[in-house]
């Protein structure tokens, strides 16, 4: 089964919001659901380092994603509005 992007966006955003699941929880949730041999994620590559980058980070899960899946398809820098993105490695204050 393939989780797209934009899935793995509204779950997240459907578990904090919904639910209020603190981003550690799902983190854990997220980090279970690319070991399941079941699932296979559209950028795989992107979303470990989105979640990898989340961990440490005060952005969003969703600012994350958008930085790491630029990178992966070659774009060395993702300007953006939001002050807590910028600080991500890849983005900057636009």
């Amino acid at each position: 089964m393939l989780v797209s992007l934009p899935v793995l966006l509204e779950t997240e955003w459907v578990l904090r919001s919904r639910y209020e699941m603190p981003p550690e929880t799902i983190l854990g949730l997220f980090r279970a659901a690319l070991e399941a041999r079941e699932l296979a994620f559209e950028d795989e590559a992107a979303v470990e380092e989105a979640l990898f980058n989340w961990h440490d980070s005060q952005s969003g899960f969703s600012d994350c994603l958008i930085v790491a899946h630029n990178r992966q398809l070659g774009c060395r820098l993702t300007a953006t509005f939001d002050a807590q993105a910028a600080r991500l490695p890849g983005a900057s204050k636009a």
